[in-house]
């Protein structure tokens, strides 16, 4: 409608707007048009931005300003919590409201005033919180998610883990390790867990159970990972708590699989460490769990969730993400802080962050009698992944497509195929030679968000056997 109105008027819009490119500026307010009316208006314009991760607006929204998380600021792993000179009127929050109830087909109103979905579109999470519960009106909270899956090696790039860690991680996925990420909200504990993901080898079958889609599902599956993903919300019945331990006992009961928990919490982190004493759960388990460290989440699972103390030694390892405040710039950076393996005494912990301390972990040195390596042999490969990975993240600082999951795949099919007696350098060397600099390259950096073929790298991965 509004383009057949502005085509009626073309001489009077090439006139008012002084362009020569008459078309552009018709397309330009047709777009504004859409947004402003059957869009998500402002929302929409500040969501198309990739710098901005966070969108707040407080009630009531007419006399409060706009604020936003953004990204990329004074380096590549730092963002920074600010207020625009934006205003949201009650009718663009009313009409967000209403799209966000038409597309999840949940309730909002007096007596159910919180929803929390997807926004579609966007890649973003919203919550909304309204009257009584907010009593000056609607509060709306809005998470973008990346639009890259997170990698390692695209983690080593930013400056969130260092190759040590990074290859040590690795190294406890292939083995399949218990692990925990911990750290304050927006500390990155999702990117982390996304990035571990792509650790498992396409033969692991995986289990992911979330109330909001966060982990890299969709992106695993097209990649030939066997994936399945359980989504708890306010449309199975029961509160939170007792959907999310339903949710993970179906888990359970639909054979080996590795268990990914967007988040542990109260009544299923006891199934959960129930199941993995009975040698009932899966083979391998990842989750985040709120706590600023591995004694904190120690803490809150023995004594505020009711976890037996020795039931929680079935966690194997925990890594802490941490951010730090540049009292110049104000900006926040993520960091991987502490890396810890549980010990044989309940509530001590050992530090692993080093080769010496990763060593002397019990999980480590039971995966070695398991695997009949020695610690020589296990640091080595470690070393071979660390390189791989920090060799991936140096080409990924010129070209982005280097950061992508289908390298870590790659990394970790020459890890396994390589002779125990090969040196890191050896299997680097032979990452290289399989890389084929220029061709595969170029395939990922134009690979599009549902490309494959017989020429793409995905496609090839999905034919290992």
């Amino acid at each position: 409608m509004t383009r057949s109105i502005l085509t009626d008027r073309w001489d009077d819009v090439a006139a008012a707007s002084g362009s020569d490119d008459t078309e552009a500026v018709v397309r330009d307010i047709c777009a504004i048009a859409h947004r402003h009316s059957v869009g998500a208006g402002i929302f929409e314009v500040l969501l198309s931005d990739g710098h901005i991760e966070d969108v707040y607006v407080d009630a009531p929204c007419a006399s409060n300003r706009i604020h936003v998380t953004v990204n990329g600021i004074d380096g590549l792993n730092s963002h920074m919590r600010c207020s625009t000179n934006l205003m949201a009127e009650e009718r663009e929050v009313d009409n967000l409201v209403n799209i966000l109830k038409r597309q999840s087909g949940l309730r909002f109103s007096r007596a159910s005033p919180v929803l929390e979905t997807d926004l579609a579109g966007f890649d973003a999470r919203a919550t909304v919180v309204g009257y009584p519960l907010s009593p000056n009106g609607n509060a709306v909270a809005i998470r973008k998610r990346s639009v890259r899956p997170w990698t390692l090696s695209r983690l080593i790039a930013n400056g969130t883990v260092s190759p040590r860690m990074a290859g040590m991680l690795s190294f406890l996925v292939d083995s399949r390790a218990t692990l925990l990420v911990c750290g304050p909200r927006g500390a990155g504990k999702s990117s982390l867990l996304s990035a571990l993901m792509f650790e498992f080898p396409l033969s692991q079958r995986v289990l992911t159970i979330e109330d909001t889609i966060e982990l890299p599902g969709d992106c695993m599956r097209g990649m030939g990972y066997k994936v399945q993903t359980i989504l708890v919300d306010e449309r199975m019945q029961g509160s939170a708590g007792s959907r999310a331990d339903e949710a993970l006992r179906v888990s359970l009961r639909l054979g080996e699989s590795a268990i990914v928990m967007g988040e542990v919490r109260g009544e299923e982190a006891r199934t959960l460490y129930q199941s993995m004493r009975a040698g009932r759960a899966g083979s391998a388990i990842m989750g985040t769990v709120h706590g600023d460290s591995a004694e904190s989440v120690y803490n809150r699972m023995v004594f505020d969730m009711g976890i037996p103390a020795e039931a929680f030694r079935a966690t194997d390892a925990i890594v802490a993400m941490e951010t730090s405040r540049d009292r110049r710039s104000g900006a926040l950076v993520r960091r991987a802080g502490q890396f810890a393996a549980t010990s044989d005494e309940p509530g001590e912990f050992l530090d692993i962050s080093g080769p010496d301390g990763f060593m002397s972990a019990p999980f480590v040195r039971r995966t070695l009698r398991s695997l009949g390596l020695n610690e020589r042999d296990a640091a080595k490969e470690i070393r071979a992944r660390s390189m791989m990975r920090s060799h991936l993240a140096s080409l990924g600082t010129t070209d982005d497509g280097y950061l992508g999951p289908e390298w870590i795949i790659l990394a970790n099919e020459v890890v396994s195929s390589m002779p125990r007696s090969a040196s890191a350098e050896e299997s680097l060397e032979e990452l290289r030679r399989r890389m084929g600099h220029d061709r595969r390259r170029a395939q990922a950096c134009e690979r599009g968000p549902h490309s494959g073929g017989p020429g793409d790298l995905r496609d090839r991965v999905r034919r290992v056997p």
